[in-house]
């Protein structure tokens, strides 16, 4: 019993914690199992309620409170490896959840880029659905998104906390073979979404292979777009104006976010600024850029911009206005949009350029082409001043044009073989001109040197800025009719060469550039041909004369509407020096050459020095008088300097006139060669004397004062019955001649000027005289006083011997002389004192010379004419009419003549 009584003794109770446990692990491993059934036969409810809060959660945290996430349906496939999203929207409600327009407190106004997003479904294929449900990441093999429509606006990321996570604890990871953008519309909006101007994007795709992101990923020191391959593409991507208007266009857009580039093809922008009609771009292509800069918001910064076969058309420069409203100010900053607030790039290349523009009077498309362009560090943001587009906001810059460009002027039509520039320079060679204006045929320059050019000037029609211009080379052809050959003194007196530039009175800059401001501007080698004034008029003219190195230097040369006018006699500039070098003579048929040295002019101080002059014949003395059928004088000058003082070129470059202080020179010598066995051309007109030619001249001249020192005159003459030219000198000549003018204005008819002087005869008797005449009185008035001084008068036979039947022996103690001159009468005294004098014939037709000479001697000639021997002295009074029916010199000097003729009582007849 006792043994079966311990058998049956009941066992001691179970304690209640254990009862708890296991009631709690039964509970649990229901729960485990009826979780699974759950996740396994209602997955999308589990989405639902579990996934989507989460996502629309992440938005709020990482976009703002403002922002909310909507979607049409979430939901797996089947076999749950494809997620499905539809009718997804991200919105940005600007308002809190009651509906206030308060969005101050904090972590709700916070606003990024996005205005919102919509798509029609996102596809993930692939999907580990058990990591997703067990918050260990979306990993997926693909993962697509089609037809999104995404609208953004000026403005930053998001900014989150420092020690905030990207990713939600919930979604740790994100990785995908593949992720697809498909058919993407995209608006980049300018301002608010209302205003409607931006960046349209109507076709878009995006694809990132082998993705990959967690947080180590993220905060990896050199971070990538978490994938090994991410490329994109977009078409018909257009820009809208605030005004509505479509201005830009693209036609398409491919890039690569892990190697930095980006293609953009056909671009097209219609009116950019005013000047410009329309821009069109084959190509750009972008290497090292800054993505996750650009994405940001905060600029597009790279390596390297490439620019291909840009086309620029020009509005017609005619129709531009010259003082638009649209202008911008130096001092303003460029403007540029949220979009885009700055620029940096290390490299700038522009490929094959070209410009089309029509140019003012001109009904022909004018164009430059083969432009290239390289710009280094270049930089542009808010603060960059529009000024500094004269460095092309870079560093350094270099441009130039390869081959021939054309551009038609008002001008003509102009072609440049080569241009080069830098941000500092600009060069231009090989440049002609085939003129439309009268007179010219052609213009060349070797070359134009363009130092310190102000861009922003010249692209702001202010005007032409620059430090320094050099002109080398510029080759001006004339046209025959410029400088039609000389065929009379009359030809040249009515000839007026200021009256080109009289003629030019209208301001000469267009009014797209209307001021030209050059700190130095100088003209070198400079050179103008066809020159016909010596052409013989019975030839055909040939290629002309030429002057050459024709050089000129400016300081600070400024023109505008004001100086056009008033600061022309300085040729615009503060100082200004000008020089023409030697003449060259190629005048077919030419009976002289003439020849100027260096001709040096001072602007500033108003002077103007030829070095040499040289009229020389080209036909021999004895050979001169036979080339021409009636007699004509052979003249030979050269003078090695003229200086002039105070040359008023201010009334010079207006076209009023040669005005000057001054005119000096010295050292002077002319020879005059007549050859009287030609027989005299018969006389239809009257010859006129000086004042008449002086008041014949068209142009105006007005000199001060005109001093010539040390001159020499060689008179010689040939007659029928002698074999060698008589010969007469004048030596020593000086001369001081006061003020000469043709300007009425300036003087009368009674003014007189002055010339006193003095020379020798035969480099012996001392001639001293003044003269008063009246240059611009219509009728002859002068009138003169003069004495001459001891001479041999046997220095007199090297001219007698050859012209004269006889010779003289004697001395020339002196001779006083007062002439009187008005109209043709000549009137005055002549008293002449001399001592043994007698003539000595060697040549008589009708008695034997030695015959006539001792009765002249004896009976005829007073031999002395003294204060000793004779008192009073015998004087000649001169009164006759000048015979003007043979030349003028000659209608002077026979009164005179006469007058000693009378004294030393030598008949007419015989001389």
């Amino acid at each position: 019993m006792d043994s079966i009584s311990k058998t049956s003794s009941p066992s001691p109770p179970r304690s209640r914690v254990r009862k708890i446990l296991y009631s709690i692990a039964a509970i649990v491993i229901f729960i485990a199992i009826a979780g699974g059934i759950m996740l396994n036969s209602y997955p999308n409810t589990i989405l639902h309620f579990l996934v989507e809060p989460k996502l629309k959660q992440l938005v709020v945290d990482r976009l703002g409170r403002r922002y909310s996430l909507e979607m049409s349906s979430i939901t797996l496939s089947e076999n749950k490896d494809s997620l499905i999203l539809t009718g997804v929207r991200i919105t940005d409600n600007g308002k809190t959840d009651d509906g206030s327009s308060d969005t101050s407190a904090q972590n709700f106004g916070i606003a990024t880029p996005l205005d919102r997003l919509t798509t029609d479904t996102v596809m993930i294929a692939g999907l580990d659905y058990w990591k997703l449900i067990l918050q260990k990441g979306l990993f997926a093999g693909t993962i697509t998104i089609r037809s999104p429509k995404i609208f953004l606006r000026p403005g930053t990321l998001p900014k989150f906390e420092k020690n905030s996570d990207l990713l939600p604890s919930f979604l740790p990871a994100v990785s995908s073979k593949v992720i697809k953008v498909e058919n993407a519309e995209v608006y980049l909006s300018e301002g608010t979404p209302s205003q409607g101007s931006g960046v349209f994007v109507k076709k878009a795709s995006l694809e990132f292979r082998d993705f990959f992101l967690d947080e180590p990923t993220y905060k990896k020191t050199n971070p990538t777009f978490f994938c090994k391959s991410a490329t994109f593409h977009a078409e018909e991507i257009s820009h809208v104006d605030s005004l509505g208007k479509t201005d830009i266009h693209v036609a398409t857009v491919d890039g690569d976010l892990i190697d930095s580039s980006m293609n953009v093809r056909s671009v097209k922008s219609t009116t950019p600024i005013e000047e410009v009609r329309q821009v069109t771009i084959k190509q750009i292509d972008f290497s090292g850029l800054d993505w996750y800069t650009a994405l940001a918001g905060h600029g597009l910064h790279g390596r390297k911009v490439t620019i291909h076969d840009p086309q620029i058309y020009l509005q017609n420069v005619a129709e531009i206005r010259p003082n638009s409203s649209l202008h911008i100010a130096a001092s303003d900053l460029i403007p540029l949009p949220s979009l885009l607030p700055d620029v940096s790039l290390e490299n700038v290349e522009v490929i094959n350029a070209e410009v089309y523009a029509l140019l003012p009077e001109s009904k022909d498309i004018s164009s430059l082409k083969r432009i290239r362009m390289s710009l280094d560090s270049f930089k542009l943001d808010h603060a960059t001043p529009f000024t500094k587009v004269s460095s092309f906001f870079s560093n350094s810059a270099s441009y130039g044009i390869q081959g021939e460009s054309t551009i038609h002027t008002s001008l003509g039509m102009l072609r440049m073989n080569e241009i080069k520039g830098t941000d500092k320079t600009l060069s231009l060679s090989n440049i002609r001109l085939d003129p439309t204006l009268k007179g010219l045929k052609l213009v060349k320059l070797k070359s134009v040197e363009i130092g310190g050019l102000d861009i922003w000037k010249l692209l702001m029609r202010e005007g032409i800025f620059a430090g320094r211009v050099n002109i080398h080379n510029p080759v001006v052809y004339l046209d025959e009719s410029v400088t039609p050959p000389i065929t009379s003194i009359d030809s040249v007196l009515m000839s007026d060469p200021l009256a080109f530039v009289r003629g030019v009175k209208e301001y000469p800059m267009p009014l797209l550039f209307p001021v030209t401001n050059i700190g130095s501007l100088s003209i070198s080698g400079g050179s103008i041909h066809g020159i016909h004034f010596l052409d013989d008029p019975k030839n055909p003219p040939g290629e002309g004369d030429s002057l050459n190195d024709l050089r000129i230097s400016l300081k600070n040369f400024n023109l505008d509407k004001n100086s056009w006018i008033t600061h022309r006699g300085m040729l615009f500039s503060d100082a200004g020096n000008f020089s023409v070098g030697k003449v060259k003579q190629l005048t077919r048929g030419a009976i002289y050459s003439y020849a100027t040295g260096t001709i040096h002019g001072n602007l500033g101080k108003h002077s103007l020095t030829i070095d040499s002059v040289i009229v020389h014949p080209l036909i021999p003395e004895d050979s001169f008088g036979l080339a021409f059928k009636y007699r004509t004088e052979r003249i030979d000058f050269f003078a090695p300097k003229i200086e002039v003082a105070g040359v008023d070129y201010q009334k010079f470059f207006l076209g009023n006139g040669i005005f000057a202080d001054s005119l000096f020179l010295r050292n002077w010598r002319m020879q005059a060669y007549g050859d009287r066995r030609r027989p005299e051309e018969l006389r239809t007109k009257i010859e006129k004397y000086p004042h008449e030619l002086f008041q014949q001249i068209k142009t105006p001249v007005g000199i001060n004062r005109i001093t010539s020192r040390d001159g020499d005159i060689r008179f010689r003459e040939n007659w029928p019955d002698t074999t060698a030219p008589g010969t007469i000198t004048l030596n020593h000549i000086n001369a001081r001649i006061g003020a000469v003018s043709n300007d009425r204005r300036h003087g009368n008819d009674s003014i007189s000027t002055p010339i006193d002087g003095d020379l020798r005869i035969m480099n012996a008797g001392l001639i001293s005289f003044r003269v008063a005449y009246q240059m611009q009185n219509p009728h002859f008035r002068v009138d003169a006083v003069g004495k001459i001084g001891s001479m041999n008068a046997s220095l007199l036979n090297e001219f007698l011997a050859e012209t004269e039947p006889f010779v003289l022996s004697g001395s020339i103690h002196s001779a006083d002389f007062a002439l009187h001159i008005k109209d043709s009468l000549m009137t005055g005294t002549l008293t002449p004192q001399y001592d043994s004098l007698h003539v000595k014939f060697f040549r008589w037709d009708k008695f034997p010379p030695g015959f006539v000479s001792f009765l002249a001697n004896t009976f005829f000639m007073r031999d002395h004419n003294t204060p000793e021997r004779d008192n009073p002295l015998f004087t000649a009074n001169i009164s006759a009419i000048i015979d003007r029916r043979g030349s003028v010199l000659w209608g002077l000097w026979k009164p005179i003549r006469s007058g000693i003729g009378s004294v030393v009582r030598i008949p007419e007849w015989v001389w």
